[in-house]
């Protein structure tokens, strides 16, 4: 039986189209996403919240407190360095205003560095 093909727009027999299907999604399975779907970074992420009393760690600094969409950062970045990806002194919850402004800027690890190594004070 002939039919209209969806993939090539040929008329032939059905499951004779000679065309590769077209995939829609391409998926990606690199490190940095095996890490941020593991049970292992669920644990620390948690952790990290924890530590932080479940608020944004620059808002405080800055005299606020805020528990809105809180996000965990990375200080070194997955990319940068897989080993730190699980350690607590190298993430800091942040919201996620934050977490925008601090994403590329690479001069205030530091300080970054430094609020995940101590604990909050209200």
């Amino acid at each position: 039986m002939l039919i209209a093909c969806g993939r090539c727009g040929k008329i032939h027999e059905r499951g004779k189209c000679a065309e590769k299907p077209i995939s829609m999604y391409k998926k990606k399975t690199t490190k940095q996403v095996m890490i941020r779907h593991s049970t292992r970074w669920a644990r620390v992420r948690e952790q990290a919240l924890e530590r932080d009393c479940y608020l944004c760690r620059l808002c405080l600094a800055d005299g606020y407190i805020n528990h809105n969409s809180l996000e965990v950062h990375h200080i070194i970045k997955i990319e940068e360095n897989q080993d730190l990806a699980y350690e607590l002194g190298n993430l800091l919850t942040l919201c996620s205003s934050h977490h925008k402004e601090v994403e590329d800027d690479k001069g205030k690890r530091d300080y970054l560095r430094e609020l995940a190594s101590t604990k909050p004070t209200l």
